[in-house]
């Protein structure tokens, strides 16, 4: 009798409308795993094992910051650029599971299915399910997405900001607020959260939509960003020590939004097709795009969804230098939200997501290789 009730919830599972969603999602990420191991140079991975070829291909640049901070905490000079609650996942993670290389793998792609998952559900509250399915594709596919598999913190942050948005919509502010704090946690951007979320408080008033005190969980997000800088503080003196690698190590110095663009045009091309792609090509369309779909916010979405993305891009566009803004706008979900409302109205979707696709194959070849991508 137990057996054939959990072959029915099984069975009515395996029929929800989620389990497309959850199905693609983890369809696309092992497609990309596959891929990783396809473009590898031949003899490179000779006499590896699966896990540790996997390993070996997406161990690259920032990942091993994190890994190393989860094995040893911040004591190695720069480590207090990156923020703790990461490491501090595949440190826990690590304690039941051998290998922490593998543990940062599998705290980056379990954090991918439900972040993506999280995501199509809020753009399907606000937008419908049309627009939810190929706002979906558009992240999932788009240039960058392969971070979203890689032992960075593109995935969680993705969670966590998703998250705690979906939860202040259902007026479930404490746990909104946790959920915040620990994107906080995660990402400077997650401080973003926090005028966002106070705004959506505020349409929710408007609303008729009484919250009472629990919109006061919302200080949990500057409260976990103290908590950031008191780690600086704790193991390098100073509050603000990550700012001070920031520029020593990435030369990334605070700037009026646009400059790091002109500087970027004004440097002449040089090297391969590939790298012309990766270096100047993509920045630039990504910051043309990202840029359109963030005014577009203002009209087509609601304005808590306007500020976070406003707010993000503003972050990450205002640097003399811009290493890795490619990647970081993963974070700024809305803009994705933009981009479904637009291929769900239009025929030239599936040329969208054919060249996303191929250029996402390029520079996840790129980033296994360990040549630069962002």
């Amino acid at each position: 009798m137990g057996q054939q009730v959990w072959l029915g919830r099984l069975q009515w599972l395996l029929r929800h409308e989620y389990a497309e969603v959850v199905f693609i999602i983890i369809e696309v990420r092992l497609l990309l795993f596959a891929a990783s191991l396809w473009l590898a140079p031949i003899g490179l991975l000779a006499g590896y094992s699966l896990n540790d070829a996997l390993i070996s291909l997406w161990q690259q640049w920032d990942s091993n910051w994190y890994v190393s901070i989860a094995e040893a905490g911040y004591v190695s000079w720069g480590s207090q650029a990156f923020f703790p609650l990461y490491p501090l996942l595949i440190r826990l993670l690590a304690l039941v599971i051998p290998s922490v290389h593998f543990a940062a793998l599998l705290v980056a792609n379990v954090a991918a299915v439900f972040g993506l998952l999280v995501f199509y559900l809020l753009t399907k509250r606000e937008l419908g399910p049309t627009v939810a399915w190929w706002s979906l594709m558009a992240l999932l596919l788009f240039p960058s997405a392969d971070f979203f598999g890689a032992p960075y913190t593109e995935s969680l942050f993705l969670l966590l900001s998703v998250g705690s948005f979906y939860l202040a919509r259902q007026g479930r502010w404490r746990l909104a607020g946790i959920v915040g704090g620990l994107a906080a946690l995660t990402r400077l951007a997650g401080l973003v959260l926090l005028p966002a979320l106070l705004i959506e408080y505020w349409l929710q008033r408007r609303e008729g939509v009484r919250a009472a005190q629990q919109v006061l969980w919302l200080a949990l997000i500057p409260g976990a960003f103290g908590v950031y800088l008191l780690l600086n503080f704790l193991s390098a003196g100073s509050p603000w020590h990550f700012l001070v690698l920031e520029q020593r190590i990435w030369n990334h110095h605070w700037s009026w939004p646009g400059l790091g663009l002109v500087s970027l045009i004004q440097q002449p091309l040089a090297g391969t097709l590939s790298d012309i792609i990766a270096d100047r090509i993509l920045y630039l369309v990504v910051a043309v795009i990202t840029a359109v779909a963030s005014l577009a916010t203002f009209f087509r979405l609601r304005l808590s969804y306007a500020v976070f993305t406003g707010f993000t891009l503003l972050i990450i566009y205002s640097t003399t230098v811009l290493i890795s803004s490619p990647r970081y706008v993963l974070g700024a979900f809305p803009v994705f939200m933009i981009i479904g409302q637009l291929l769900a109205t239009t025929r030239l979707r599936y040329v969208w997501l054919f060249v996303s696709a191929v250029l996402l194959i390029v520079m996840l070849g790129r980033y296994t290789a360990g040549l630069w991508a962002y």
